[in-house]
């Protein structure tokens, strides 16, 4: 005997427009329950794209904003701040939980592609804090994947730690 049509979750489902959180959890229970005729497929699609795109743009604003603290640290070591080195610790776990080879391998292959777009857009930033042109900095980013993720690595500075360090600005200083 065939079974009848099961009546839809939601009578009213939420609109994509209306309560996107709401419209968010109730796709989620509709994919735990197998009711994929019930899903709003085409938004759905579109936010999953979302997601993964901004993965990529964390990734991408992480080095982004690593590159131009390192850049600044290289180039501009008067003005080195103790606040930079708490900011690089952060970037870097901030991309090491973002690239992680176990949950996001495709995003950590694309990482050098990442790191140059992020790099072009880094020399621009970082010129104009240093009052230069972009041109000062070299063509290619001078730090390996490597460096850029290691929490002791700093350009200039042969054996990290607190006894290589140069005198560091005061935190509060901007």
């Amino acid at each position: 005997m065939a079974r009848a049509k099961e009546k839809p979750l939601y009578s009213n489902p939420t609109d994509y427009e209306d309560d996107f959180y709401l419209w968010l959890y109730e796709q989620a229970e509709l994919l735990r329950l197998g009711r994929y005729d019930e899903l709003d497929r085409p938004n759905l699609i579109e936010e999953i794209e979302s997601v993964a795109s901004e993965m990529k743009h964390r990734v991408s604003e992480n080095y982004l904003d690593l590159l131009i603290y390192l850049l600044r640290w290289d180039y501009q070591p008067q003005m080195r701040k103790r606040k930079w080195l708490v900011d690089t610790a952060r970037l870097r776990h901030e991309i090491e939980i973002e690239i992680d080879e176990e949950q996001n391998p495709t995003l950590k292959s694309e990482a050098d592609f990442i790191l140059g777009e992020s790099y072009d857009r880094a020399i621009t930033l970082a010129a104009i804090w240093l009052d230069e042109k972009p041109t000062f900095f070299p063509r290619s980013c001078p730090y390996s994947l490597e460096q850029l993720r290691d929490q002791d690595w700093l350009p200039g500075v042969a054996e990290p730690g607190p006894h290589t360090l140069p005198p560091l600005r005061d935190p509060d200083d901007e």
